[in-house]
């Protein structure tokens, strides 16, 4: 089952397979994330620290794929994409 919605999910997979064509048809992985501001950030700039952080709505999906180097090795290939629920993508890292 997915976590996003499927017309967002197939909007992030043209994007990631126009940018990396080798991971078309590929099915990513989709996991929820929260990403919280560091308590000593807050200390230094003399603020308190809020009681509520908005958590909702990152998503990290990670495309894998075994590639064959010219050498005959197995290596794996990963793409891993960090969205929200409105399927804004925020980042994209690959392996080389």
């Amino acid at each position: 089952m997915s976590i996003l919605e499927a017309k967002i999910l197939k909007k992030i997979k043209l994007t990631v397979e126009e940018k990396f064509p080798d991971m078309k048809d590929i099915e990513p992985m989709e996991e929820r994330i929260s990403i919280k501001p560091d308590e000593n950030l807050y200390k230094k700039l003399g603020i308190s620290l809020p009681k509520y952080f908005e958590t909702e709505g990152l998503f990290r999906l990670i495309f894998q794929k075994l590639i064959t180097t010219e050498d005959g090795f197995e290596i794996p290939r990963i793409v891993k994409v960090l969205v929200d629920k409105a399927g804004n993508i925020f980042k994209i890292s690959t392996t080389k």
